[in-house]
């Protein structure tokens, strides 16, 4: 798939930083296809930087395991390993359980109206079969507990993990269902309650249901 000359980069972003996101990105929704060869020198020129962040990034992502460096020969996207995916379901319901008891105490009633907006917004993608949409509104939930945690150690770890699943939502089209809205409803509530073992639980099982359906586990 031809790479998007409209990028426009982030501010306060390094530019080894801003290609290996956006490099990331593209690998993450196909736009970068699997097994797809890549031309540093066209990512230079679409990131609008130098070849040398765009190579430093490339490494990036080859200990993330996004892309494969062969010295002197060329770079490709990686397939999608299912079976490295199953590894990494624990750590995320763990972390992610993790994040919402260090966030609970934190929240306060505009993070619970933000939440609420953002699950309305994603019943109405899935009402509506906008699926994508309904994906990214569903990250951007996640995201607004993430940001409450203030703990960039999760942050980072939790971050890399959910790349590789969200490749795996937008390459397989795993569509969210209306269940996650009622789990994302739960999840609220105990925040609402403080209900540290809850929130925990609901989150765990939030993360896992879906994938584990999609294995069939």
């Amino acid at each position: 798939m031809p790479i998007p000359q409209n990028f426009i980069a982030p501010e306060q972003l390094s530019s080894k930083e801003t290609a290996f996101r956006q490099i990331r990105e593209w690998i993450i929704d196909g736009t970068l296809a699997p097994g797809e060869k890549i031309n540093d020198m066209e990512l230079s020129k679409a990131l609008r930087i130098s070849r040398t962040p765009v190579r430093e990034a490339l490494q990036l992502l080859e200990a993330q395991n996004f892309v494969e460096i062969m010295p002197g020969r060329k770079t490709t996207v990686t397939h999608i390993d299912e079976d490295e995916l199953r590894l990494i379901l624990p750590p995320i319901a763990a972390l992610s359980g993790v994040a919402c008891e260090l966030a609970i105490d934190k929240i306060n009633d505009q993070i619970i109206s933000e939440l609420k907006s953002m699950n309305n917004q994603i019943e109405y993608d899935i009402r509506n079969n906008s699926f994508f949409a309904a994906n990214q509104h569903d990250l951007e939930f996640h995201n607004i507990i993430l940001k409450v945690t203030n703990n960039k150690y999760i942050d980072g770890m939790l971050s890399m993990m959910l790349a590789h699943v969200r490749r795996l939502i937008c390459n397989q089209q795993i569509n969210l269902s209306l269940i996650s809205v009622e789990e994302h409803k739960q999840l609220i509530h105990a925040f609402e309650t403080k209900d540290k073992v809850l929130v925990v639980q609901y989150s765990t099982k939030n993360w896992k249901r879906p994938l584990d359906e999609y294995f069939k586990l």
